[in-house]
């Protein structure tokens, strides 16, 4: 194995890090769809800890009636069908399931509040809305972490391996740097268009 390169982040520049990256998606999206993403943590936040344990069961025997069912059900020729599925284990059988389940509930909740806000939320206009958004992303960013952090890493210390050797000999590969040249001369094809429609001085 060859040397590795170590990075440690403190907790600080981890945070600041998280909440860059929400408060900089809150500039562009605007205040507006922020606060439909906050309203759906808000209720992302009680539905699962309020409900989350009890939706363990209902899940678990859908999943065997779904598998009964796949199994060909009342008329599968198998009698002991039934009684194989009943010995399987359950699709959330330990509290770690039990947690990653409640973490796909609340970001599917998240998700839905997400595409709700680009639906309603408007568009952005002025400087104050953008600067309010990304003071509600902000917002956002450290309530998801507060949520997410302890189900996503349980542990105090994570570790992430990222094999820099592959990325290095897969971005100098000739036809990634051909394909990213066609998409540079695309967009400046689009752009130049754009631009002699007279669009963009009406926008400007």
């Amino acid at each position: 194995m060859g040397d590795v390169v170590t990075l440690v982040l403190n907790q600080h520049l981890a945070m600041s890090l998280i909440l860059g990256v929400f408060g900089i998606m809150g500039l562009i999206r605007g205040v507006r769809r922020e606060l439909y993403v906050s309203a759906a943590i808000a209720v992302a936040m009680v539905l699962v800890n309020v409900f989350g344990s009890g939706l363990v069961h209902p899940v678990n025997r859908s999943y065997r009636m779904m598998r009964f069912v796949q199994q060909g059900g009342l008329s599968a020729q198998d009698p002991a069908t039934l009684q194989e599925i009943s010995a399987q284990s359950d699709l959330i059988d330990s509290p770690r399931a039990e947690d990653r389940f409640k973490a796909i509930v609340f970001g599917f909740i998240i998700l839905l509040g997400y595409l709700v806000g680009e639906r309603f939320g408007g568009f952005v206009f002025g400087l104050v809305s953008r600067l309010l958004g990304f003071l509600v992303g902000i917002f956002n960013g450290f309530a998801l972490t507060y949520f997410l952090l302890p189900i996503v890493f349980p542990e105090p210390l994570a570790l992430i391996e990222v094999p820099t050797g592959e990325v290095q000999e897969t971005i100098v590969r000739p036809e990634l740097f051909v394909q990213m040249a066609i998409l540079f001369i695309f967009v400046m094809i689009a752009f130049g268009l754009y631009s002699a429609t007279g669009r963009a001085r009406r926008h400007e």
